[in-house]
């Protein structure tokens, strides 16, 4: 039984609790916010205890993993203190804001023994499964290219109800690293490795309230020689289902929502009983699958989990994607 924290009692934290209470090896033992109401009504709800610092936290020995539901600009100072603490660590994403700090918390994670995850929870929505075993199977043949669409709404009280939204220092970035990554991580973990960026990034709205992106696009280049195109938007009506699609010498593959089509035929992937549960579509349902599986790893003590390797590949691209809309030239990987 593994005793965990979470920190950071905002929208997410929610979802990471629900996972630890359904999972036989984990028991959330405490929460951490710099909001004392808000650690003391979560911890209320959980039976657990609270601090308002988190540091007070990773001295209790008792804790053996940290979860970070935290701005982003705070994953990688928590996680460092905690991988110090002697804590296993799982971020939500991005791992960090810069892929020279995703290092430095790898190498901290593996010099010290400790597992270090992600959170990208779409991997294990059934979709995503179904389109990763049949890419295994060859049943694309080669693949060709890649398209990934988000095209997604956010307004003005989104980026206001919290100060760290829409400024680069804090959130890294706009559309791409907070609500796209998921995508980019997906054209990765399906379509390979990434070898290449260009991209133009733009703010076409609520520019007097953020600093960051609100529209982006990229053409990728992978290890294979396959093309990728990618386009990100929050300046939409709504939230749009996400499409990856992979396009292969044996025809396409496409994710839609929570669909899969598979060379023009959609696939069964009712969920399980267990897989039913109450989740906004476009966070998909992943949550309880990815915490099973990192606290499954710790138990068995292999490395069969979304990592921070993971991570840092993904936050590569961003970065990458980035870099080139703003100098106007391709980054290489």
């Amino acid at each position: 039984m593994y005793r965990a924290a979470i920190i950071g009692c905002g929208a997410i934290h929610a979802l990471h609790a629900n996972a630890l209470r359904n999972n036989p090896h984990a028991q959330l033992a405490a929460v951490v916010d710099i909001i004392p109401y808000r650690a003391e009504d979560t911890a209320e709800v959980h039976n657990c205890d609270y601090y308002v610092n988190y540091r007070d936290v990773l001295k209790d020995p008792s804790i053996d993993v940290v979860h970070l539901c935290t701005p982003h600009h705070l994953h990688y100072p928590m996680a460092m203190d905690a991988l110090d603490a002697g804590k296993h660590v799982l971020t939500e994403k991005p791992i960090a804001i810069r892929v020279s700090e995703a290092d430095a918390m790898i190498q901290k994670a593996t010099a010290a023994g400790l597992r270090l995850g992600v959170t990208f929870q779409n991997r294990y929505n059934p979709n995503a499964r179904r389109a990763k075993e049949l890419l295994e199977q060859g049943a694309l043949g080669e693949v060709r290219g890649v398209k990934g669409l988000v095209i997604w709404h956010r307004n003005e009280s989104y980026y206001n109800s919290e100060d760290w939204r829409g400024s680069w220092d804090l959130e890294g970035g706009g559309v791409v690293i907070n609500q796209a990554i998921h995508t980019v991580d997906l054209m990765q973990w399906l379509g390979g490795p990434i070898t290449a960026v260009s991209g133009q990034i733009a703010t076409h709205n609520l520019g007097d309230h953020i600093d960051v992106e609100d529209m982006a696009s990229g053409v990728f280049r992978y290890a294979n020689g396959a093309s990728g195109i990618f386009f990100a938007t929050n300046d939409y009506s709504t939230n749009a289902p996400v499409e990856v699609e992979i396009h292969g010498t044996e025809g396409f593959l496409l994710l839609r929502g929570e669909d899969l089509i598979f060379k023009g035929e959609l696939v069964d992937i009712t969920p399980t009983e267990g897989q039913k549960v109450k989740h906004k579509s476009y966070w998909g349902l992943g949550h309880q699958d990815l915490v099973d599986g990192f606290y499954a790893a710790l138990a068995a003590n292999n490395d069969n989990f979304v990592s921070g390797a993971d991570g840092r590949r993904a936050l590569a691209v961003v970065q990458a994607l980035y870099q080139s809309g703003l100098k106007g030239r391709t980054g290489n990987l």
